[in-house]
């Protein structure tokens, strides 16, 4: 093989960064929504709710799941670009899977926390939110196809 023929140093390095350079800005954006609506969700908004009387609202109680489905498929999209599919199903199966660990915490921690952690409807609404993410997933899958198409 000639000296010509090799990458060059810059090649090797842009090849490292698993194609950064390529990475569509609105998933980060999108997971980036998502982690802020979290916070806010487990933290200032269930606040605000208990000072306003809304404090055992069902949508208030579920929202962090919905909310971490979506950010985690949003992220598994841009982090890893996973296919719109795959990110939707891998954060079904994570947010779940945390989900099951509450509901089977031991008694004795969730006595220190002063609060039942989980239920069903937690494993729903985080199926919930990573099905509304795979919508949006598949529909810049679709604008960033066709953008990229030469008509």
């Amino acid at each position: 093989m000639s000296r010509d023929a090799r990458p060059s140093s810059n090649e090797m390095m842009s090849s490292r960064n698993h194609g950064h350079r390529d990475r569509d800005q609105y998933l980060l954006i999108g997971a980036l929504l998502g982690f802020g609506m979290w916070l806010g969700s487990i933290g200032p908004l269930r606040a605000w709710a208990s000072g306003a009387g809304y404090g055992s609202s069902w949508v208030l109680s579920v929202a962090p799941s919905f909310f971490a489905a979506w950010t985690f498929a949003f992220w598994q999209a841009f982090a890893v670009k996973a296919r719109p599919l795959s990110a939707a199903a891998y954060a079904t199966a994570l947010v779940a899977a945390t989900e099951v660990v509450q509901l089977v915490w031991p008694r004795y921690v969730e006595g220190a926390l002063h609060r039942y952690t989980a239920d069903i409807w937690d494993v729903a609404a985080g199926a919930v939110g990573a099905s509304v993410a795979l919508l949006v997933l598949l529909w810049r899958q679709d604008r960033r196809r066709r953008s990229s198409r030469p008509d």
